[in-house]
């Protein structure tokens, strides 16, 4: 009975994704260590397309249901004044002002009435999966 003879040396593009299916990094290696990889079970999938690792972790994310990679649409939030509506269920809020570090906030329902304490320009960041972020300027008078 013969050994399987594994290709270690041809390269192949790969990404790594979460459970959310957000691809944590992309890259080349040889093509038995994706596949070895993928047995174990691993979020990892190799992929013909032709991408730059610095660019596919924002651009693409992985149907997971089905392991496919696929293009992030254009997030379907919308600011009017301080309410965000139209958020995607569920998604993740980016709050951040220049002063200080970001915030992020959980969030289910399909609106928002943000608020703020303290005058200033701050940046709304809606993050969800399969959409690429809606970033938001908002500006707060005294």
């Amino acid at each position: 009975m013969s050994e399987v003879v594994k290709d270690y040396i041809t390269q192949a593009n790969f990404v790594e994704y979460d459970a959310s299916g957000a691809i944590m990094r992309g890259g080349h290696q040889g093509i038995a260590f994706t596949t070895d990889a993928m047995a174990r079970g691993e979020r990892v999938l190799m992929t013909g397309m032709s991408f730059r690792p610095e660019d596919v972790c924002r651009t693409h994310y992985v149907e997971t249901a089905l392991r496919h990679i696929r293009v992030r649409t254009e997030c379907p939030a919308v600011l009017d004044g301080l309410v965000l509506s139209r958020l995607p269920q569920p998604c993740r809020i980016e709050i951040s002002s220049p002063f200080a570090t970001p915030t992020f906030y959980d969030w289910i329902d399909p609106a928002l009435t943000l608020s703020f304490e303290h005058p200033g320009r701050y940046t709304v960041r809606v993050l969800s999966i399969p959409y690429l972020p809606g970033v938001f300027e908002v500006p707060v008078d005294a």
